[in-house]
């Protein structure tokens, strides 16, 4: 089912008003998810699909293996990234048989080094955490993980986590965001992702 098809669906519905952790899985012929690729950028939802993606890796003990991906703009520090990223997911790979790496890449656009990223390795499943748009721009899960979803080859779990204060805040705020924005956002850089 391409994305286009998810937002007319009952998914949809179901991804935007559910009070619970959500996740819409692409199935591109997944069968063991071994080697998990998981796009970072230090948001509650990606910080969620690292927890998911090291629970579904522990199914495979010591073979089990999480790649935490940062798409950087070139001329950025990738060791400063590196070490930025794995001091905000190291607790969740404590105490695990599961390892847990964290790779830079360079690229101009974001879903452009994730995947690259994807077809270069031998990657079993893409978990996306929701960008923060998902809401405000009635998208499944963000502009980012709806196009990754769409255009990767190797199958791919979207997930929210559910914050119920931020709910109520969205809900006060009534913010409407235009469709021009969109345009804008899908041809965000690494510094915006």
């Amino acid at each position: 089912m391409s994305t286009a098809k998810i937002y007319e669906s009952l998914v949809n519905k179901l991804v935007q008003n559910a009070p619970c952790p959500v996740g819409v899985l692409k199935d591109n012929g997944l069968q063991e998810p071994r080697k998990i690729l998981v796009p970072y950028r230090g948001s509650e939802h990606a910080y969620w699909g690292v927890k998911v993606a090291k629970r579904l890796a522990s199914n495979y003990g010591n073979m089990g293996e999480v790649v935490i991906l940062r798409v950087i703009e070139r001329g950025g520090d990738p060791q400063k990234e590196e070490e930025n990223a794995w001091k905000q997911v190291k607790d969740i790979f404590e105490d695990s048989s599961v390892s847990g790496e964290i790779k830079v890449v360079f690229a101009d656009k974001v879903v452009e080094g994730i995947i690259n990223e994807s077809y270069n390795k031998d990657y079993n499943l893409i978990i996306m955490g929701a960008s923060k748009e998902w809401r405000l721009k009635n998208m499944l899960f963000g502009s980012v993980p709806d196009i990754v979803a769409e255009e990767a080859e190797t199958s791919v779990l979207m997930v929210r986590c559910y914050d119920q204060k931020i709910d109520e805040e969205i809900q006060l705020e009534g913010e409407v965001v235009e469709e021009d924005d969109l345009e804008e956002d899908l041809q965000q850089s690494p510094e915006k992702f």
